[in-house]
This record gives C-alpha cells, structure tokens and sequence, in this order.
C-alpha cells in the first residue's frame, strides 16, 4: 500500500517551484546571468529534475531574448539526468518549449527540422503543434504571462487599484473603483490574450462571477476584466482552514470565518447577519459542502449548456460573496464552442491534481487524445476532486509529485486514476459524508460514461445526500426483495396483484351462487357454469393481455437497467412514465371487464336458458360485480403503484436526469392515489349494504367480503402511507435544476 501524499505537502513543493523560479526571473530581470545550479533544490530528485527543467525552459527564453543564446544539447551536456530513458531524448515539452522560442524571435526553425532532430519525440512535438501551425509557451511561470509593474494604489485606466486580492501565473485580481461608475469591481489585469471575456459574457448564472465588460491597454499589452466583486476569498482558504480543523469540530462556522477574514482583508464591512448566515454557520461540515457542492454543479451544468467548457475546476477559482455563496470564475483556458474561430486546442493548461484522466491524455503530447475530445463530464470529475478536498481537506489521489518529465508524469497520473480507488482519511463515518462519498466516487469515475451524465444530475444527487429518504428510495435497490424485483418485474406485479384478483373472483362466484344461482333449475345451474367458465376464460387473458402490452416495454427495460445493460435515455423516461400510469391501467382494465361480466352473465343465461328471470339476474349480478370490480380497481392499484414507485421508477432514475414534467406527474398521482384509498374505504360499506338485500342465503359470503374488506382497509391504509412517502420522496430527487440547491429536509446524522 503507497503513502498518501498530502495535498499540504504537493502544496509546499509547487510554492518552492514558484518561489525559485521567482527569484531566477528576477535576477534576470535585474541584469544578472543567473546559473541554474544555485536555484536546484539539492533533494529529492524528482523535485530537484521538475525545477530544472522548469528553470531551463525560463533561461531559454532569457537567453534568447539578451542574444546569449544557448541550445538544448548544452544544457544536456550539463545535466545529463535531461535524458528520458524511454526516447534518449529530452523530455518533450523541452524540445517544443526550445522551439517555441526560437521561432518566436524569428530564427528560421521548422517543425521538420526538429522531428529530424529528434525522431523519437517527433509524434508528440506533431500534436503539440497540432494543426492551426501555432505555438504557445509550456512554461508554468512565463515571464511573458507576467503583469509586471502594477500595484495597488495605482489607476489604471478608469480603475483605482484598492488592494490585491489574489495573484496566479496568469494574472492578478484587485479590488478596484471603476471611477466612472463610482462603483467597486473585482479587476483582473493580464496579458491581452485568450477569450475569457468573450466566453463569460455569454454566461448569466448566479453562481458564475458576473463579468461586465472588459478594456484593452495595447501600449501596456494588458486586459482588464472587471467583473462582480465577490468579497469573500476563495476556496482555497477554506481548504486551508478545513486541513488545519480536525474532523469532529468542523462545521459552517469555518466557511463563514473564511469570509469575514477575507472581506476584512479587502477593507470590507463585516458581513451583515442573517437567517441564511445564522443556519449555514450552525450546519455540520457535510452539510455545508453538499450545499456549495450543489451550486457549483448547477453553474457548470449551465455553463455546458451554452457550449462553455470550463476545464480549470479548482478551489482557487471558485469566489466566495459576502453571505458565502460560490461563483464560479477563471475561464482562462476554457472553450467555448459558440466563439467563432475558437479551438479546443487553442487553449493549453489546467491544474493538473483536479484533471479527468481523459484531460490528462488530452495535455499529454505522446497521447493520441485531442482538447476537442473533452466534455462536460470532464469539468464534473475537476468539480468531484474539488468537493471531496472540500469534505476531508485532502484530494483523492496522491499524484502531486512531479518527476519533470511531463509525459510521464501524466501517464502516471491517468493510471493512478484508472486503478486506484478514491483516498480517504480514516474516521469519518457520518451518514452525510458516506453518502457524499458515494455521488463523488461515481463522479470520479476513470470512465465518463459511468459517470453522472451533467452537471444536473450531479447536483441532484449531491442534493439527495441531505434527504435520507430520498436518497435510499433511489439507491438502496440492489439487495433482498428489492433486487428480485428488479430483475423479474412482471413476476413482481403478478405476485401483488393476484391475490385481490382471486379473492374478488372466488367471493363473486360463491355470493352468485348462494343468493341466487342454487336457488334456480339444473339447467340454469349448469349454464351458469358453462357461463362462467366460458367468460372467465375470454375475460382474464383479455385483461392479461391489455396489461401486458402495457406494461412490457417498462418491465423490459427495468430488467435491462438491473443487469446495467446500456438503455437510450428516451427508453428510460418512457419506461418511468408507463411506471407512474401502470396502476391506472390496471385499476380501469379490471373495473371494465367486471363490469361487462356483470352485464355478459344475465345476458348469456336469458339467451340460453328458458324462463331466465332476466330482471332478477340483471339486479343479482350487476351489483356483486361492480363492488367486485370496485375491489379489483382500488387494492391493484395501490399495490402496483406502490410496487412501481418504489421499485420501477427509482431504479430508472439513476440512469437518466428527470424530465421537468415528472415531478408534477409525481405530485399528481400523489392526490391520484387519496381517491382509491377512499375507494378502498367504501367498499366495506358497499359490502353491508349488498348484505342487507341479499337475504339470508348471502349472509354468510358478504360477511366474509366485509371481514376481508375491513382488513383489506388497513393493508390499504399501509401501502397508501408508504405510496405518499415515497412519493414525497421521489418529488425531492426529481426537482428541476434550479432548486435542487433549495432543499431544505433535515438530515440525519
């Protein structure tokens, strides 16, 4: 078993990184010719190697650029440990970052040339080159990227710098007063490059940082982004202060001191108390992260759907307002395929500890994979790392330690994801966190297509985690009772549904032949035997029938979804629709053919049977098989109801997003079901009545049907209240997008 390396300790390594090469570009920028050997780390060596290289691609640039050029094969010569065991060339992105360079300052340098060069690297440098024949820099921290000489308390334009909030390798973030609005922005200053303002503008989500416009300074070669100004930090801080807060005592109250610190950082008021403040303050740990988590999942899902993918999921870029809602910023390297002339692979980066495997492959030159490959799905795997660092302070793989060689630092990535399971700390058991786990480790999934399929459903399951009822309605479904359900679901209905058949049935023949029938000739005795057996045999398999041509296409694709057999979605949501309408279809198909053999027996013995009191008979049966058909109707339909929402419809659920109409469809037959428990109420008393007028030969069937019928009330009183609570149930985990964040059913714990 590997030791987990700890997000604090891959923090440490890459702020080391950052601060030497800080202090090599520095010493170049002051005028100095710094030597590599007095910025490596002496240990370990996979740290000491990624710094190298990182440095060597820094004074390639330098070099070039003062006219003190050196090449690659020089630096090889001084650090032989460049050399790849693998190709015996240096790493891949070396060469392209040497070659990016070169051509960059106008030397003439051809991608043949090096591919000749460098034959075994030559694939990969083909792919980095792509097809648009342009090139971009691989440094992480490109002097080029750099805003150098802007501080705070400076204007800009039409913007005071108050005080810097944040700084990245892309940019820095400021609290600014935009003077001709007299109004505070967030302001971010970077090199006028890539489409971040045009990809925001078209998104318009509260849990998306609102942009407002943008301003280009070209003698500066600077953008200014000014968007909403959210007060409260980032996530980052609270990651920090979860790391540094031992599980037990981890509450809201974390989230809610991160905030104040920052807006007091910013020269903010303290945020104003609310009701909102007051519950999320006093809210357990799991609590507050399912809440965040179920918003910042809506904000992807509506960034996907206009076409933006955001492919930098990180706590970093992840705002906080002053009352702690997320807002998801830093669209930097996202894609956006309603920006004409945009490219997926115009775009290069990310953060590597929060990438999909398949995002890792897109970024891995010796990888055939391409940007344009990528999905939603991709940016809902960086959110399920983000949640779960969110939930135990550590990220769920322990692949931060980079070796320099970029590509098989990805490889190794992508294997670790495709056969490790998700790291947890030990200790944490909380119902809340074990469901949280499970939505986040379905997310985390190597496969996309095991995954949720957007981001919809991953805040709907995120949702459910805070409804124990809901959540085991739609996924306790593999165990007992419940998985023979599933995988023989027309067996299931028929064993819910003969015995009130039977018993209606069996209490129909003895009552007709008790009051009525024994009481006639021989021959009208035997014709009613004839009779019976003649429209029972026509009547039942064209109820069989019926049903069955109903029901089939659901029962189908319920057995197909138990045995994780592939289902198109349509089929799923026809399949869940007929579940919802299955009880109906059976409860209407009984009553009618009770009621048409109540008008087929008179009718046959008077045609049959000579001197037949038809009047009689019409006044014998009628009755006694309408209250049977009554019977037929209303237990049916409870039981198939129930057996369906239970069972059929939750387990349907799983493998595909609800449509907006279901939960209304779901709240209908919610008040559908009340009118056949008050139909199953007034049968005992229908029954008292057919005994009053049946006389002393039907005593003794209609007291039975009245015992069977008050016992058959309080079986139907039970399945009626578990009907309305799954049901209840079911309306929480069906809830359209836009509320699922608003839910608000206590959680156990």
């Amino acid at each position: 078993m590997s030791l987990h390396l700890t997000s604090e300790t891959a923090s440490r390594a890459w702020d080391d990184l950052a601060q030497r090469l800080e202090r090599f570009i520095a010493t170049w920028d002051g005028g100095g010719e710094p030597t590599l050997a007095e910025f490596l780390p002496a240990e370990p060596p996979s740290h000491r190697r990624f710094v190298l290289v990182e440095l060597i691609k820094v004074d390639l640039e330098q070099r070039t650029a003062k006219g003190k050029e050196k090449r690659l094969p020089d630096y090889v010569v001084e650090y032989p440990e460049l050399i790849e065991q693998k190709t015996g060339e240096p790493s891949c992105d070396l060469i392209y970052e040497e070659f990016h360079i070169r051509r960059g300052a106008g030397q003439a340098v051809t991608l043949s040339e090096y591919c000749m060069r460098y034959p075994k690297s030559a694939a990969a440098l083909k792919r980095l080159m792509g097809t648009e024949g342009v090139s971009v820099t691989t440094q992480m921290f490109s002097p080029a990227k750099k805003v150098v000489g802007v501080t705070a308390g400076q204007k800009l334009d039409d913007f005071e710098l108050i005080v810097e909030l944040g700084k990245g390798a892309f940019a820095s973030v400021y609290l600014a007063k935009q003077v001709s609005m007299q109004r505070l922005v967030a302001l971010k200053v970077s090199a006028d490059k890539g489409n971040e303002p045009r990809t925001l503008a078209t998104l318009d989500h509260p849990n998306i940082v609102r942009v407002f416009d943008q301003r280009q300074l070209p003698q500066q070669r600077l953008r200014l982004l000014y968007m909403q100004f959210a007060p409260g930090g980032t996530l980052s801080d609270v990651v920090n202060r979860v790391r540094e807060t031992p599980p037990p005592v981890r509450t809201g109250a974390m989230l809610m001191v991160s905030v104040g610190e920052a807006m007091q950082k910013a020269g903010q008021l303290p945020p104003e108390d609310s009701t909102w403040r007051r519950r999320m303050s006093a809210a357990p740990w799991p609590e507050t992260v399912c809440r965040m988590g179920t918003q910042l999942a809506q904000a992807l899902d509506h960034a996907h759907k206009q076409g933006v993918l955001h492919r930098d999921v990180k706590p970093a870029n992840v705002l906080l307002s002053s009352d702690a809602a997320p807002k998801l910023a830093d669209f930097n390297i996202s894609f956006s395929s309603q920006i004409e002339g945009a490219t997926p692979a115009a775009y290069f980066g990310g953060s590597a500890a929060y990438m999909s495997p398949e995002q890792l492959e897109a970024c891995n030159p010796d990888h055939e994979r391409r940007p344009e490959d990528l999905d939603g799905r991709s940016d809902l795997y960086s959110l399920a790392v983000l949640l779960w660092e969110l939930l135990y302070g550590e990220r769920p793989f322990a692949d931060e330690e980079m070796s320099g060689v970029w590509s098989r630092d990805l490889d190794k990535m992508v294997k670790l994801r495709r056969s490790e399971q998700p790291y947890r700390p030990p200790g944490i058991a909380d119902p809340v966190t074990m469901r949280l786990e499970q939505v986040l480790t379905k997310a985390l999934a190597p496969e996309r297509d095991d995954r949720q399929p957007d981001g919809s459903a991953l805040a709907r399951e995120i949702a459910l985690c805070l409804n124990p009822r809901a959540w085991d309605l739609v996924n306790d479904l593999g165990t007992g009772w419940r998985k023979f359900a599933l995988q023989h679901p027309l067996w299931s209905l028929v064993a819910v549904n003969l015995p009130p058949f039977l018993l209606a049935g069996g209490f129909n023949f003895w009552y007709n032949r008790a009051t009525f029938i024994n009481n006639q000739p021989d021959t009208t005795r035997f014709a009613f035997h004839v009779t019976a057996g003649f429209v029972n045999g026509l009547l039942y398999p064209i109820g069989i029938a019926l049903v069955f041509t109903y029901i089939w296409s659901m029962a189908r694709t319920v057995s197909r979804v138990a045995r994780n057999e592939p289902v198109p979605q349509p089929e799923l949501v026809d399949a869940r629709r007929r579940s919802m309408l299955a009880g109906h279809v059976i409860a209407l198909v009984s009553l009618f053919l009770w009621v048409i053999a109540g008008f087929t027996f008179p009718t046959v013995l008077w045609l049959t049977v000579t001197g037949f009191p038809v009047g009689e008979g019409y006044a014998r049966f009628v009755p006694a098989m309408v209250l049977c058909g009554l019977i037929s109707c209303c237990f049916p339909f409870l039981a198939t109801t129930w057996m369906c929402i239970r069972m059929f419809f939750p387990s349907l659920l799983v493998k595909a997003s609800p449509e907006p109409q279901e939960q209304r469809q779901l709240i209908a037959l919610s008040k559908q079901a009340s009118w056949y428990f008050v139909m199953s109420v007034v049968v005992p008393f229908l029954a008292l009545v057919l005994a009053l007028f049946s006389g002393p030969d039907g005593r003794n069937p209609t007291v039975v049907l009245i015992a069977a019928s008050v016992a058959g009330f309080f079986a139907a009183f039970a399945t009626y209240n578990r009907i309305r609570s799954d049901l209840a149930a079911l309306t929480i985990a069906t809830r359209p997008a836009d509320m699922v964040g608003t839910v608000t059913d206590s959680v156990d714990f």
